[in-house]
């Protein structure tokens, strides 16, 4: 297996106005004696990448010295779907962290690289925990997952010289990070009208699945019975649609166009409003269901769905 390199480290932001001071050989005493000559001030420290590979469903652990970053590899499968999750900890007093800590996915199985919030707690204070971000590997291969850290000793904040050879003594600020990457299973719904996937009537037959805008589309077939009628449900986390098609005289499927029963069913939902649509069959029929995303975000954002049609039972029955 190939260890892929980090690049340099990825965006993370350190507190701006403080400036950690670190003293020149020799210049010990000078620098007691008339404060900041003899001392180098710099934005933070860059101790180098701590590289590590990653098992999906097995959490990594381990510490991250100021300024340094973390380079994990994972292998992934083509088809799967793939959650990851990360957190940053530094327990000393004193100690407090960036204003966020962004990670990266990266690597030849994504189409674009997807980035995270790693959550993070600071000297017993905490940012509150972030959910894991969630993409599809489109073929096998190594992923990058890439953070940094960054502390600022708010003891430092004076700049004073003695605060500076207490920093010297007790070299750089450490934290604890977990990273775990977990595989969700095979996203196996129908890609394509030929490979469309059935869509079992009553809530037992719900299907789960992934799509992301740019992807074109998951479809489902669903057989329904003359005069019975049903509802359709939908929930996702982003922005989704599904719409009816059906075959015309040469061949071809049509989508948003009544089936030859006459129905047209078009339901949409997004993050927390799911939708639901009721229709009633005329004819006993095989229909074709496309399900497309929109999304909110990137074109690359992975959102979840859940599909489901019930059978109505009239009142009174």
């Amino acid at each position: 297996m190939t260890m892929h390199r980090c690049k340099d480290l990825i965006r993370i932001r350190v507190p701006g106005g403080q400036l950690h001071r670190a003293l020149l050989p020799g210049s010990l005493v000078v620098g007691l004696l008339v404060g900041l000559p003899g001392c180098i001030q710099h934005p933070g420290r860059t101790i180098g990448t701590v590289e590590i590979e990653v098992v999906p469903g097995e959490t990594a652990s381990g510490y991250l010295s100021s300024g340094q970053g973390l380079c994990a590899t994972a292998f992934v499968e083509a088809g799967h779907v793939y959650h990851v999750s990360a957190g940053v900890s530094a327990a000393t007093a004193g100690s407090t962290g960036p204003d966020e800590i962004v990670g990266v996915v990266s690597g030849d199985p994504l189409t674009e690289p997807v980035e995270f919030s790693v959550s993070s707690s600071w000297g017993g204070g905490s940012q509150g925990s972030q959910p894991p971000v969630m993409f599809v590997a489109y073929g096998d291969g190594e992923v990058v997952i890439e953070f940094a850290y960054a502390s600022t000793d708010t003891a430092d904040s004076t700049g004073s010289v003695l605060e500076s050879i207490r920093d010297l003594v007790r070299g750089p600020m450490r934290a604890t990070y977990e990273l775990l990457i977990t595989d969700l299973g095979f996203d196996d719904n129908g890609t394509s009208p030929d490979d469309a996937v059935t869509l079992p009537i009553g809530m037992d037959g719900e299907r789960t699945g992934t799509i992301t805008p740019a992807d074109e589309a998951d479809f489902f077939l669903l057989q329904v019975q003359a005069d019975t009628t049903y509802q359709l449900n939908l929930e996702s986390t982003d922005i989704v649609n599904v719409i009816l098609g059906s075959e015309d005289r040469f061949g071809q499927v049509n989508f948003g166009v009544p089936t030859a029963g006459g129905l047209v069913i078009d339901v949409s939902s997004s993050a927390g409003s799911p939708d639901t649509g009721e229709f009633t069959a005329e004819a006993t029929e095989e229909v074709l269901l496309r399900l497309t995303a929109s999304g909110s975000g990137s074109s690359n954002v992975t959102i979840q769905y859940a599909i489901s049609v019930v059978e109505v039972v009239p009142d009174g029955e």
